[in-house]
């Protein structure tokens, strides 16, 4: 009974992914470098090499301008909120590069 429970839940996620992929693939994009910009820096915290901290600051920096350019070609009803949260991301990871350069 639980094996089919599993299996459940493992297909909705699939077709939430299948359906992500073929409707809105910028977006889904998008949430991947944020799952992998979050991913690194708690590597980071774990490992304090500066290599994580570069890297997580880069998808950042992807991520908010991939958002950004989004929005301005094909704005949705939430347009407004998505460019607050990508200029944010951009001057996060803007400070987080500044402070990669202790490492150098």
């Amino acid at each position: 009974m639980t094996f089919d429970l599993h299996m459940r839940i493992w297909l909705i996620w699939w077709n939430t992914l299948v359906f992500s992929c073929q409707h809105n693939p910028p977006q889904l994009i998008e949430m991947l470098m944020l799952l992998l910009a979050t991913i690194l820096l708690g590597t980071w915290l774990i490992s304090p090499h500066w290599s994580y901290q570069a890297l997580a600051w880069s998808y950042l920096i992807g991520v908010s301008a991939s958002m950004w350019i989004r929005e301005a070609i094909a704005p949705t009803y939430q347009a407004r909120p998505t460019q607050v949260i990508a200029v944010l991301l951009f001057i996060l990871s803007l400070y987080g590069f500044a402070d990669l350069f202790q490492y150098l």
